[in-house]
Parts: structure tokens; C-alpha cells; sequence
């Protein structure tokens, strides 16, 4: 047996464990039955001619079900014995469909539970576990992966059930005659010993369709999403033929995966007919041994070489499937190496009251991604309900002090303060909930406009969901919807258009009633209308919440109290749009670039802070 193998047979008993022993039962009573109602046959042929044994392991079946009838009332003779082997038979596929139903309902249950396991650890790890893996190969590991681990199961229980027939099925076969039960053993372990070869190559082809598997899941996740490129730029040849390059790849190995269990099983079938035969023939010839006898063995064995070959496909058929095992475990141990150390810790509260504008001081902030400086001693203090405004090129280190204030990274030096409480020592998941985060992606979920603006806030009542949306100007857009509050909203919002995906981006944030409210390029992808609407909202919010703003396009900061320009990881200019403007600045730079001198072109108008 494989390492990989005992390592799974280990994970499964130790996650399922007496569960698997009722499984077990129900089989060890189905091959038994099975075996003894064969074996009950030999009286039953002695009876009607076939073969002249009257005693022996013959009389001593005969006796027995002699026995069993009188202490079941049932007529002597003939008739009597057939209903008793039916009755043996239908005892047999009882227990034959507890054992399946059972071994399913543990097969789901066990890859659900690695399933749900597996999600929870990717989830529950740190931002930079994300940026070190593609998104494709999380899915693929989460969802194709398990698919296989799902077939690894099933192969598994089919081993079990061939071992446990095998091993019943030839005691039984021994005792009513051990020569021929000799024959047909060495032949069953010479095949087992030819297949030897496609079951290490199975696990090499099994390996091989792991990459294949997350190769292609993300080739279809980028040419997917790069859809309406592919389309502007007629280049569909291209990308059809990249991606059918990868198919081809699967295609060629899942082919050679089936063709190999074939010609396993073609040896099989033709060595055990041929083995059939000559037991039939020499049997009696040369051994001497009972007609009635070789036919008893001949139908123990005839219901055991299904077996035999099944053992064989499920443990090639493993060695093919068992790779993903290694995946799964190998995604699970790197996520919860990288996991934030106090995510689980959902029940502890904030030293302060949530909901109430936060004050934050951040000192010497440094933070680098291999050898690039992202922070480079960054110091900036905001104070209660403060609007601040953060704005610089890209790379300059804006998002990365988001990062930071929502502990996706730590900083490497330096310190945050929020309320006068260091930031890494408050409670995570109480902290992130008192944040409310849009971000330039205004993701929507597949689900209702109620489940997108309650999320996170499922105690949200009716009247807090009306004021909400009346809040970020989407009352009248939901009253059109055909179904209200219980409109489904398709993949990312697609019925929606980017502003009202926006707005209710900025409702779902503004739900939770957060003490800080962070906006990341979050109106960046609109239209100046659109913008100047979510613009006049964030107005009615000053002072009542705690905002920082991120933004390229400079004519959004307007409303801010402050605006700070960020360049080299450090804040280099401070102060509110019309003193930034007023001089030679960074800040008044970068404006007349954007405006080319014309302030009409940024289609925004509210009132400047002085």
C-alpha cells in the first residue's frame, strides 16, 4: 500500500471513524450472506443430480439448512429449501443496499467537510496569501480538486468492499474445496501483479492532471473576464487556440488515464475466462474433484472476479485520483500557516463604542513588498469625523495605509492608533466590523438587493433598510425593480449599471454604522453625474463618520477637510483643496494636469473648503 494511500485511508478514519465501523458491518453481513446463500446451493445440486457427494462439506450444508428450515417452519424437501435461499438472497441485498447507502451518505459527507474545511482556512488567512496565489488555483483546488478527492472515496470503498468479499468469498470457497480455491487464487495474484505497472503510471498521469486541471481553470478565468477585450480586438483565434492547446494537454491524459483501465480489465476478463474453463474441464478429470463442488466454487468465484477486477480498476483508478489529496492538504497547511492569528476571536469587543467617529495616529509607518519601499515612514493623524482626502500616483503607497488601517498587511515598523489604543491589539474581526470599505471594485454578491445591503448586518429591520437606501439616493431605483428589496441582482450586479452598483456598494458599507468609513477609488469607474451624486451623499456624512478618501481623479476630494498627497510611501503636502491649490504644489500640479486649466472639465461642482 502507498504512502499517499495509508495517509488517506488515515484522514478518512480519523474524520469519520465508528461511522465507518457501521459501514463495515453492514458489509461484512452482505458478503457473508452472499457467500453462505452460494454455498447452500451444493445440497440443493446433490439433490437434482449434479455431483454424488452426500457427505462431506455437502452433508454438513445439508444438515445445517436442514436445521435452519425446522426451526423456521418451513415444508421439508425442495420447496422448503428454495425459500429459504431466497430468503437468503433477499437478506443479502438488504444489507447490500444499507452498506451502499451508507458508504454514499459518508463519501459526501467527508469531501463536504474538507470542503467547508478547506474554504473556512482560505478565508481565515492573511491578505498576502491571496496576493502569492492565483485566484484560479484556489478555485480549482476548492472545487475541481475536491471533485477528485469526491472519486478517491468512492474508489477507496470499493476497495474495502472488494477486500472484504475477497477475503469472505475465499474462506468460503476453501472449505468447500481448497485445491481449486488454490488455482483460482494464484491466477487472481498473478493478475494483481501484472497490473502492477498501471498503477504506478496511473499516479504519474494523476499528478499531471492536477496542473492540467489548474492550468485550465485558469486559462478560462482569464479569457472569460477579458471577454469584451478578445471581442474589440478580434483576436478569438488566439485565444481559442491557447485555450484548446491546454484541453488538448487534459484530453491526452484523461484518455491514456481510461485506456489503461481497460486493458487491465481486458486481461482480466480474458485470464479469468480462460482460468474458468480449465477448472471446469481439468477439475474432474485430473483432480478427481465433485461436479457439484467445482460448480459451487465456479459461482463463489464467478461472484468474486468482479471483484478481483474491481479491486485492481479501483486501485489504479486511485493512484490517479489520490494527487489531489496532496493539493488539498498542501493549499490547507499553506493557508493556515498564513492564517491571522486573531480571526476565530469573533465574540471580543472594542475598548471604545463602535459606531462613533474614531480618532487615528499613525507613526512611522514602513511596510515593502521583497525590495520595493511601499511605506517608507509614513506619519499622519485624523482626527473624529475628519473627511481626509489621499492623493498621489500609483504606487505611491495610498491603498498600502488602507491595507494597513484594515490590518490586511502589517507594517514592518511603526505604529497605529486608534481611540489611543494600538491597532494590532484590538480584536480583528470587532475592528473590521466598525469599518465601513468600498472599494474601486463595488462588488455585489449573486444574491437580493436586501442580502447585498445586509450583508454583514443581518439584524438591519425595514425601517433602517428605507432610510439606508433613501441615504445613498437609491430609493427610486429599487422601487423599480420588479420584485423591491427582493430583486435578484445576477452575477456582480450585471443588471445593475456601475453607479447603482455603487450606490448600493456605499449603502451595504454605510449599514454597518461604522465609526470609519474608507473609500478606495471608489467612483473612479463613473460618470461625472453619477460621481457628483455619491459626492453630494459623502457630503451629508461629514462629521458623522470618520472618512478617508482615495482618488486619482482629483476633483472628488473637493468635499475633503484635509487633503494629504502621498509620494515614496510618506506623506509630503497636507492641507484642504483651496491652500493646496493656491501655491506651487504638488497638489495644484497634478490639478492642471488633470484640467488642462479648464475646472468645467471635471464636471463636479461643490462647495470648496476654505
Amino acid at each position: 500500500m502507498s504512502l499517499a494511500l495509508r495517509q488517506f485511508i488515515s484522514d478518512i478514519w480519523g474524520r469519520l471513524g465508528a461511522q465507518l465501523m457501521l459501514m463495515l458491518v453492514w458489509l461484512c453481513l452482505a458478503a457473508g450472506l452472499g457467500a453462505v446463500s452460494i454455498a447452500a446451493m451444493l445440497p440443493l445440486l446433490n439433490a437434482v443430480g449434479i455431483g454424488g457427494q452426500s457427505s462431506g462439506i455437502a452433508g454438513l450444508v445439508g444438515q445445517a439448512m436442514l436445521a435452519v428450515q425446522q426451526w423456521l417452519g418451513l415444508p421439508p424437501g425442495i420447496i422448503g429449501y428454495v425459500l429459504l435461499l431466497l430468503a437468503l438472497l433477499l437478506l443479502n441485498y438488504l444489507f447490500f443496499l444499507l452498506h451502499a447507502w451508507w458508504a454514499s451518505r459518508l463519501q459526501m459527507r467527508y469531501v463536504a467537510a474538507r470542503q467547508v474545511e478547506l474554504f473556512d482556512a482560505i478565508l481565515a488567512a492573511e491578505w498576502r496569501f491571496f496576493r502569492q496565489h492565483r485566484s484560479s488555483d484556489l478555485l480549482n483546488t476548492l472545487i475541481t480538486e475536491m471533485l477528485r478527492l469526491n472519486a478517491a472515496f468512492y474508489h477507496a470503498a470499493l476497495l474495502l468492499a472488494g477486500l472484504v468479499h475477497i477475503g469472505i468469498y475465499v474462506v468460503a470457497a476453501f472449505l468447500v474445496s481448497w485445491p481449486v480455491t488454490l488455482a483460482i487464487l494464484f491466477a487472481g495474484m498473478l493478475l494483481i501483479a501484472i497490473s502492477l505497472p498501471w498503477i504506478r503510471r496511473g499516479r504519474h498521469m494523476g499528478l499531471a492532471i492536477t496542473t492540467a486541471n489548474a492550468d485550465l481553470q485558469a486559462s478560462a478565468g482569464q479569457f472569460i473576464g477579458l471577454a469584451k477585450l478578445i471581442k474589440a480586438t478580434a483576436t478569438e483565434p488566439a485565444a481559442s487556440r491557447s485555450f484548446a492547446a491546454i484541453v488538448g494537454r487534459q484530453e491526452m491524459l484523461n484518455h491514456w488515464v481510461s485506456f489503461d483501465g481497460q486493458i487491465v480489465r481486458a486481461l482480466f476478463e480474458l485470464i479469468s475466462t480462460l482460468l474458468l474453463i480449465g477448472i471446469l474441464v481439468i477439475g474432474p478429470m485430473l483432480a478427481g474433484v465433485d461436479a457439484g463442488v467445482i460448480l459451487v466454487v465456479v459461482g463463489l468465484f464467478a461472484r468474486l472476479f468482479p471483484r478481483l477486477s474491481g479491486l485492481q480498476q479501483s486501485l489504479q483508478a486511485i493512484s490517479t485520483v489520490l494527487p489531489a489529496l496532496e493539493a488539498v492538504n498542501a493549499l490547507l497547511k499553506a493557508a493556515r500557516a498564513q492564517s491571522e492569528a486573531d480571526a476565530a476571536n469573533a465574540s471580543a469587543a472594542l475598548p471604545f463604542a463602535a459606531g462613533e467617529p474614531v480618532t487615528l495616529s499613525c507613526r512611522g509607518l514602513m511596510l515593502g513588498y521583497g525590495d520595493a519601499v511601499v511605506l517608507d515612514g509614513l506619519s499622519l493623524d485624523i482626527a473624529a469625523g475628519e473627511c481626509l482626502a489621499l492623493v498621489g500616483a500609483s504606487g505611491a503607497g495610498k491603498s498600502t495605509f488602507l491595507d494597513c488601517l484594515l490590518r490586511l498587511a502589517e507594517p514592518s515598523a511603526g505604529t497605529i492608533q486608534v481611540q489611543g489604543y494600538d491597532l494590532a491589539s484590538l480584536p480583528l474581526h470587532s475592528w473590521r466590523s466598525a469599518v465601513g470599505y468600498m472599494g474601486q471594485d463595488s462588488a455585489i454578491l449573486n444574491a437580493s438587493v436586501r442580502d447585498n445591503l445586509c450583508w454583514g448586518n443581518a439584524a438591519l429591520d425595514s425601517s433602517a433598510l428605507e432610510q439606508l437606501t433613501e441615504q445613498v439616493e437609491a430609493r427610486d431605483l429599487i422601487a423599480a425593480m420588479p420584485q423591491g428589496l427582493d430583486t435578484l441582482l445576477g452575477d456582480r450586479g450585471r443588471v445593475l449599471s456601475g453607479g447603482e452598483r455603487q450606490r448600493l456598494a456605499l449603502g451595504r458599507a454605510l449599514a454597518r454604522r461604522p465609526g470609519l468609513l474608507i473609500l478606495d477609488e471608489a467612483t473612479s469607474a463613473l460618470d461625472a453625474v453619477t460621481e457628483a451624486r455619491i459626492m453630494e451623499t459623502l457630503q451629508h456624512l461629514k462629521g458623522k463618520v470618520t472618512l478617508i478618501l482615495v482618488a486619482h481623479r482629483l476633483a472628488t476630494v473637493r468635499l475633503a477637510d484635509r487633503i494629504c498627497v502621498i509620494e515614496g510611501g510618506r506623506v509630503v503636502e497636507s492641507g484642504s483643496f483651496n491652500t493646496l491649490l493656491s501655491g506651487d504644489t504638488r497638489f495644484s500640479r497634478l490639478w492642471a494636469m488633470q484640467t488642462n486649466g479648464n475646472e468645467a472639465l471635471t464636471g463636479i461642482h461643490l462647495p470648496a473648503n476654505a
